[in-house]
């Protein structure tokens, strides 16, 4: 084979860089959650998104794109409201004597729904768990739970993997995932936590987050009842260590979730001790633990990212 380089190198050894490295690079990419794909059909006159739902029944999600002599038939936030496959998005021609395009669209989307009144007051919930766990972070803790986090509201607490997860509040599973296996203080796994995610009847949401692998024990759409098992904790996605993510919500649209204050049956809440709320001998807070992958997972990146260096060098040296 002839190698002919041009004044930036030659285009098919461009084209074999950008294929090595990406498949260098998904040896330590994180798989998606599968809760919702998204695919277009598209026609002499407009185009079509359509939203297809696995894991989940509940989200809400929008879309945005560059548009050029069109007109988006539907809003720009949609619910699924229930439904495992809708349309997302039809932009439809507007003059048909020009040019029409659709490129570089784009969709976010939160699990949930929106409330057209959120409740002035979401009520008791019970613990979602037995006996006394200590509380590492509170509402508006300075770890994760700081304003403007979408989980000002929240609570985390420590936990060995494999503690039963219960219901806080009679509900139905809206949402779950259980592939996850990887957790550490890494920004890359905020969205890569095992989860149970129910609807209760005044429209308001409750998760339970960073389950272990394969911990979910509720499928989609079931009713359960206070205190029924909803899985295992552990410790995937964004964690210093095992532990139980909760708390309650409403989603305002693809982007953007608010939680919501929650008062415990039996535990007396102290405003001025927002990160210290008691549960028996424990409170919080606790600094953070482990700010590194598992040690399996980060050689693993490591040596991808070596492997990813030293193709490139031989690349480069190739095109010299």
């Amino acid at each position: 084979m002839t190698w002919r380089r041009g004044p930036h190198g030659s285009a098919k050894l461009r084209l074999v860089r950008l294929v090595l490295a990406g498949l260098l690079l998904s040896t330590v990419a994180l798989a998606a959650d599968p809760c919702v794909k998204v695919t277009q059909q598209t026609s002499k006159e407009g185009l079509e998104l359509w939203a297809e739902l696995s894991s989940c029944s509940e989200v809400v999600i929008s879309v945005t794109a560059d548009e050029t002599n069109v007109t988006n038939a539907l809003p720009a936030t949609v619910e699924s409201a229930g439904r495992a496959r809708f349309l997302l998005a039809r932009w439809q021609r507007l003059d048909r004597n020009e040019a029409w395009r659709v490129a570089d669209w784009k969709y976010k989307w939160k699990l949930g729904r929106r409330l057209s009144r959120v409740p002035d007051v979401t009520g008791l919930f019970r613990k979602p768990f037995e006996g006394t766990h200590k509380l590492i972070q509170g509402p508006y803790g300075t770890f994760s739970h700081f304003a403007g986090s979408q989980d000002e509201e929240a609570f985390d607490w420590a936990m060995p993997e494999g503690t039963p997860v219960l219901a806080a509040r009679d509900g139905v599973v809206v949402g779950t995932r259980s592939d996850c296996t990887v957790g550490a203080v890494d920004e890359a796994l905020k969205n890569d936590a095992n989860y149970v995610v129910l609807r209760h009847q005044d429209g308001t949401f409750s998760e339970y987050h960073h389950l272990r692998e394969g911990g979910v024990r509720v499928k989609l759409g079931e009713r359960v009842t206070s205190g029924q098992l909803l899985g295992e904790s552990g410790n995937t996605g964004y964690t210093s260590r095992p532990h139980l993510h909760f708390s309650v919500f409403h989603t305002l649209d693809g982007h953007t979730r608010a939680t919501l204050p929650v008062t415990f049956s039996g535990v007396t809440r102290e405003p001025a001790q927002r990160d210290l709320i008691k549960y028996g001998d424990d409170e919080a807070p606790a600094p953070p633990l482990n700010r590194r992958p598992p040690a399996r997972e980060q050689q693993k990146r490591e040596d991808a990212e070596r492997a990813l260096k030293e193709a490139a060098d031989a690349l480069n040296t190739l095109g010299d």
